[in-house]
């Protein structure tokens, strides 16, 4: 007889090995998005597409308002039943749609950087509607514990996505416009299976209760908080660079985060499954120990992924975008220290999210993201990507170190709980890895 703890630890691996699994092809299916876009915009085009879409992504967790992390929690907690839950998010997701979607096309028809068509304004509104209603159905997923459909509307938008690009630039089609067009397609296409099966396995029916509305709404107006301040911080540098540098810098930065984001695909992995757990955690000693050895591991394989990064980012960059792009090599080394440790804060960040407190990281980004701001003013104007890589690590360095002291006070444990690799830690990873990779006998 297998014993419960043991049964909800492989439980947790099992999970985290099937969205670390779906971030593997993300990955590999977002290098190519990159070196397709690199290769047909060019690092000028390339700036100018992500001025456009830095407002569809900085406004997606102030739109959303924390509602899909309030939708996890309480569906976690059962406290308000699933149809008012249901009810709620929707109500608020078509309101915050609506106001959101016409300021993305009021701040673009203003921007002196660039002179976008109606088309291209258009698309790039409606990519922050679809990416709502897509996390709101995630979140129903997160919180009822559905894995592998979480997954599959991940990849899914991915293989869309490359198809699309891929083909266009067959026939030297892909520019700006036609970018954000072939986004706005791969969202709309990968929401369409969470969609069908939200509504054939979760949907019960829906209730509209203003005070399950109301409770929704302050707890997740704390998540939004939050989470905004996280995304404002990742995206400053580059609002930044667009005021204060060229379109030219831009790119190169856009191209530089996005290799560097590639680190976070298992944390992100972890993490999603973390948030889930910790929503509907019934032993929280046990948990913890489980968290730790988790934030451990994700931190020496991410640390060892970046140490690769650093000795090959030069040749690399050169051999996937083109010499025109050799520059933003010197970008992403600068990132590194940053995204790496960052790693622990997003994972802590989770945990403490699934448990309905996101203010610790609240109070933790505001720090930051004032730090990052100051250093980007200083160091922009004279270093211009560089500097905003040096801004934005020193902020990250910040966050991430604020937030172990803070939790390790808050639940009486040890820094080095979450920074200092164990032999039991490789010994279990190695013995997890090795189990999956064997086959199966027959029954």
């Amino acid at each position: 007889m297998i014993n419960a703890s043991a049964a909800s630890a492989r439980t947790f691996f099992h999970d985290s090995v099937s969205v670390f699994i779906t971030k593997i092809v993300v990955i590999l299916l977002s290098l190519f998005t990159m070196v397709i876009l690199a290769k047909a915009l060019g690092p000028e085009d390339r700036g100018v597409l992500a001025l456009l879409l830095v407002f569809p992504q900085l406004f997606v967790s102030l739109a959303e308002g924390g509602m899909r992390q309030a939708t996890v929690y309480y569906t976690g907690q059962q406290s308000i039943s699933d149809a008012r839950i249901f009810g709620a998010s929707i109500i608020y997701t078509l309101v915050s749609c609506i106001i959101f979607s016409s300021l993305i096309v009021f701040l673009l028809s203003r921007s002196d950087d660039y002179e976008y068509t109606l088309l291209t304004m258009i698309a790039a509104s409606l990519l922050l509607p679809v990416s709502l209603f897509t996390n709101a159905i995630r979140g129903v997923f997160l919180g009822k514990q559905h894995i592998p459909a979480f997954n599959t509307s991940q990849w899914l938008q991915k293989v869309v996505l490359v198809g699309l690009y891929a083909l266009l630039y067959a026939f030297d089609c892909l520019t700006v416009e036609t970018a954000v067009l072939c986004m706005l397609g791969a969202m709309l296409l990968g929401f369409l299976p969470a969609f069908v099966f939200f509504f054939r396995n979760l949907f019960v029916r829906l209730e509209f209760d203003l005070n399950a509305l109301w409770l929704m709404i302050r707890k997740g107006a704390i998540f939004c908080a939050a989470f905004s301040l996280i995304d404002a911080n990742h995206r400053l540098a580059v609002l930044l660079l667009g005021w204060l540098s060229t379109e030219t810098e831009v790119g190169l930065y856009a191209v530089a985060l996005s290799m560097g984001e590639m680190l976070w695909q298992l944390p992100a992995a972890l993490g999603m499954v973390v948030f889930s757990r910790s929503a509907n955690v019934k032993d929280a000693s046990r948990w913890h120990g489980e968290l730790a050895r988790s934030i451990r591991i994700s931190l020496w394989v991410t640390m060892m992924g970046s140490l690769v990064l650093l000795v090959a980012a030069p040749l690399l960059f050169d051999l996937l975008f083109g010499e025109e792009f050799s520059q933003a090599a010197s970008i992403t080394r600068w990132l590194l220290p940053g995204l790496t440790l960052m790693v622990v804060f997003k994972l802590l960040n989770m945990d403490l999210a699934g448990k309905g407190k996101p203010q610790v990281s609240l109070f933790i980004m505001l720090l930051a993201i004032v730090l990052n701001a100051g250093l980007g003013y200083m160091l922009i104007p004279e270093l211009g990507g560089d500097g905003a890589a040096i801004a934005t690590t020193v902020s990250y360095l910040l966050a991430a170190l604020a937030m172990v002291v803070v939790f390790c006070r808050m639940h009486d444990m040890k820094a080095g709980d979450f920074l200092l690799i164990r032999h039991d830690d490789i010994h279990l990873l190695i013995e997890k890895v090795v189990g999956k990779l064997r086959p199966r006998r027959e029954a």
